[in-house]
């Protein structure tokens, strides 16, 4: 609970300086909000907090996400069937509030099994998969080849062939279920086992095919990526596993490179501010550290 507050605590700072951060299909964004205001010392400040983010980047995207995931389960989700695999068995999506889910499910009773008990689960959400009906026309024959683990990929063509199609959306592990003819629910609920018993698996490689399919809208945006010294840059080309090429400038040698990241090992950030007037060498001048902690803090 601790550490939840301070993921909130900094959200709050991220707004105190015009910023706010989403969570945009697989990858974490962060934009101006339209109330902010600009002030001279804007350039300086924003670099240094999003600098500052960067270092925190596990803590603000697991916020990112939680939030992504209310507002996604609210709007669509609630009442829908799911599938918990950490207690197997299904239930449906009763709400979702401060980036917890709850889903309430029936088990026979432990004092009587001819009656059955109403019982809440609650989790993140990334334990869970969310059935929804799909009346789309079937897709034409889907590639997995994006997935190298054959296993998971044989995984993947038998739960198309019954039907089953997965996809990352809000925060959530989605299946879209269309009923095909000569497949029983049992066996669809049996895929959906099996790939609950490899959530983690499936939830990386869904979320890295969304980013592979959202990333071209990201190509020329420029780019925080911490892993490299938290070194802005700006996005080339992205591949459909997910893998984002950046170019960035080396803080050491000044020379402009290019490398490959995961998409979620960056923050996508606004376009570089205009360099703020020179100011005088007044020794009591702020520097960039107290204009951060004034603009976030207040004073």
């Amino acid at each position: 609970m601790a550490e939840e507050g301070k993921d909130e605590d900094l959200f709050k700072r991220i707004a105190g300086i015009g910023l706010q951060l989403e969570y945009d299909s697989g990858f974490l964004v962060v934009t101006r909000s339209a109330s902010d205001q600009r002030r001279d010392d804007d350039g300086e400040v924003e670099a240094a907090f999003l600098e500052t983010m960067g270092k925190h980047l596990r803590e603000v995207s697991s916020f990112a996400v939680g939030k992504a995931r209310d507002a996604r389960a609210t709007r669509d989700f609630v009442g829908q069937r799911v599938f918990v695999p950490s207690i197997q068995v299904f239930g449906k999506l009763s709400d979702c509030t401060e980036g917890i889910v709850r889903v309430s499910y029936r088990r026979p009773s432990f004092k009587d099994e001819n009656v059955d008990v109403q019982l809440i689960h609650s989790g993140h959400g990334d334990d869970l998969l969310i059935i929804v009906a799909d009346e789309r026309p079937p897709a034409s024959e889907t590639s997995f080849t994006w997935i190298a683990d054959e296993r998971l990929r044989r995984l993947f063509v038998r739960a198309a062939q019954a039907g089953l199609r997965l996809e990352h959306a809000g925060g959530f592990t989605i299946v879209n279920l269309r009923a095909v003819q000569g497949v029983e629910r049992k066996v669809a609920e049996g895929i959906i086992q099996e790939l609950g018993a490899k959530r983690g698996l499936v939830s990386f490689h869904l979320a890295a095919r969304a980013r592979g399919e959202r990333g071209a809208d990201f190509v020329g945006k420029r780019v925080l990526v911490p892993a490299l010294f938290n070194s802005f840059g700006i996005i080339e080309t992205t591949d459909s596993d997910g893998r984002v090429a950046v170019r960035y400038r080396d803080k050491h040698t000044q020379s402009e490179q290019t490398c490959w990241c995961s998409g979620e090992d960056l923050l996508v950030v606004p376009d570089e501010r205009a360099a703020a007037e020179p100011t005088s060498a007044d020794p009591n001048s702020e520097t960039t550290w107290q204009k951060l902690m004034r603009r976030a803090f207040g004073g």
